[in-house]
């Protein structure tokens, strides 16, 4: 964020982390949320993810016999 804090009426550039994947944002296009008691619009400037490991029952390792991972269904 561009400032320490904000009140109704004030613009800032703030960064947003989600705790899921962003799937459905895009460039320039409007962004609302709503939490408890705090609310905000803007529009989407830049989005950047980080690589998420995969998820622990899918497993990573190949051998030469076998090109393609293997996966457990449990």
């Amino acid at each position: 964020m561009d400032c320490e804090r904000l009140r109704s009426g004030d613009r800032a550039c703030v960064r947003f982390r989600f705790l899921q994947r962003p799937e459905y944002m895009t460039l320039n296009t409007r962004f609302v949320f709503r939490e408890g008691r705090t609310k905000g619009i803007g529009i989407i400037i830049g989005t950047e993810h980080e690589q998420l490991p995969p998820p622990p029952d899918v497993a990573t390792t190949t051998s030469a016999a076998d090109p393609l991972p293997a996966a457990s269904l449990a």
